[in-house]
């Protein structure tokens, strides 16, 4: 509101030229457009788009199947790319930095974030798609040949009873859950056969598995053809009962002759100490030694992969 009008008093002792002048100022301020019905004012609105515009991506809980080497993470909501995995460990640099980090992914998996990509986004970025899924589930008592998957597929074999399931060809990961009495055959895996929660389940793999990834399970065996002894690793959580045999060579016969009860000579045979605890997770990490197989906790400082180095938590 503008006046010409001043009090003779006030105009004695400010001026009145000063007056005018606030007067008219204030005229500007209350009829800015800025001025909205939120009370905001234009640096007002121009911060808060600001900050919309700087909101980081939107994250999801990373899942082991997303890691791979160069691989865009998050932790606690900073950037960083992947360096190097050895399972549960994921090694990454931050964002502008040079400093190695490493943390389990078994214990710590809340940790990690990796940035949601849309479906539209997919079709143009570039970007390495999901594995498929093929299921098997509720299978009792039966034989299943599982074939017309590739590489690009993940297989879950689920609730399933006594029953003979064999994968041939290379896919990308197996993970076995509530089985019991399961005789699982494959020949190659991309990434790892994971058992959950699995009871007298004998797996055999005939060519190529980087890492077994073991947990709640009980009286399961892993057979495994000389050529991995160096390469696989045993990881294993709650579990007990559970033994690796190394063969020449894994066959369908083998598996065969295995089930009919027939013994067949072994390079070795190997049970892995009980995991199971009362104080918490312990998570069991089983290696070819060059003479036999050697088991240890992932937290003893000489189980990391830089055997020179002190374990660093984060």
């Amino acid at each position: 509101v503008t006046t010409s009008a001043t009090h003779p008093a006030t105009a004695a002792k400010f001026g009145s030229a000063a007056l005018t002048e606030e007067a008219g100022e204030l005229s500007n301020e209350m009829s800015t457009p800025a001025a909205n019905a939120e009370g905001k004012t234009p640096a007002a609105n121009a911060e808060g788009k600001d900050a919309k515009e700087k909101k980081g991506p939107e994250l999801r809980q990373a899942e082991w199947t997303d890691f791979s080497v160069g691989v865009a993470i998050y932790i606690r909501g900073r950037r960083a790319e992947v360096l190097r995995l050895d399972h549960p460990l994921v090694y990454w640099v931050y964002e502008g930095e040079k400093a190695e980090k490493h943390r389990s992914f078994g214990f710590d998996k809340e940790l990690f974030k990796v940035e949601v990509i849309k479906a539209d986004e997919l079709k143009t970025s570039g970007l390495l798609e999901q594995p498929l899924c093929r299921k098997i589930h509720n299978l009792v008592d039966d034989e299943l040949d599982c074939v017309g998957v590739t590489a690009k597929h993940s297989v879950e074999i689920k609730d399933c009873k006594d029953a003979h399931i064999s994968i041939l060809g290379e896919v990308y990961g197996i993970n076995l859950i509530n089985c019991t009495g399961v005789t699982l055959l494959f020949s190659s895996l991309v990434a790892s056969c994971d058992l959950n929660n699995c009871t007298g389940c004998k797996v055999f793999c005939q060519t190529e598995c980087c890492l077994f990834d073991i947990q709640e399970c009980t009286n399961c065996t892993i057979s495994i053809a000389e050529k991995l002894l160096s390469t696989v690793l045993f990881s294993t959580i709650n579990g007990s009962g559970m033994s690796i045999a190394a063969y020449d060579k894994i066959t369908a016969e083998t598996v065969e002759i295995i089930k009919d009860g027939e013994e067949l000579d072994t390079i070795v045979t190997y049970e892995i100490p009980t995991s199971a605890s009362t104080t918490g997770e312990v998570e069991l990490r089983t290696k070819w030694n060059g003479k036999n197989f050697e088991t240890k906790t992932v937290e003893t400082k000489d189980i990391s992969p830089d055997y020179d180095k002190e374990y660093d938590p984060l």
